[in-house]
C-alpha cells in the first residue's frame, strides 16, 4: 500500500500545469483561436441562413443552431488546449445524446399523427386488393 504525501499531490498539481503551459506555448493556443475563429465564422454563415429562410419560427432555429454551434466550438477548442480531455469529452457523449434524444422525440411525438395517417392509408389500399 503506498502513501501519497502532501509534496506528492504538489508535484503531481505542478506536473499538471507545466504540461498545460507546454501545450499552451507550444501550439494549443494557435489551434485553438483557429478553432474559435472558424468556428465564429461557421456560426454567423448558418445564423444568417437561418434567418433567411422563410420557416415561421426561424428565429428560434437561428439562436437553437447558434448556441449549439458555440458549444462545440468551444469544446473542440478546449480539447485542443488539452484542458479536461475526459470532462470535454464526458459533456460532448451527453450534449449529443440529449441532442438526439430531443430530436428522436419531437419527430416522434410531432409526426405520431401523420403516420398514424399513413398507416391508415396503406391499410385502406391493402382492404381493397
Amino acid at each position: 500500500m503506498e502513501f501519497l504525501f502532501a509534496s506528492d499531490y504538489y508535484f503531481i498539481i505542478f506536473n499538471q500545469m507545466v504540461t498545460f503551459y507546454q501545450n499552451l506555448l507550444s501550439g494549443g493556443a494557435d489551434r485553438a483561436l483557429f478553432v474559435i475563429a472558424f468556428g465564429g465564422f461557421v456560426v454567423i454563415q448558418i445564423n444568417n441562413l437561418a434567418l433567411k429562410t422563410k420557416v415561421k419560427e426561424h428565429r428560434v432555429v437561428a439562436i437553437a443552431t447558434k448556441w449549439v454551434l458555440v458549444i462545440i466550438t468551444l469544446l473542440v477548442a478546449m480539447e485542443e488546449m488539452g484542458i479536461g480531455n475526459t470532462t470535454v469529452q464526458t459533456f460532448a457523449s451527453g450534449f449529443a445524446l440529449m441532442i438526439a434524444l430531443a430530436g428522436g422525440l419531437a419527430f416522434g411525438l410531432g409526426g405520431q399523427y401523420q403516420a398514424k395517417e399513413i398507416l391508415e392509408e396503406f391499410k385502406h389500399r391493402v382492404a381493397q386488393k
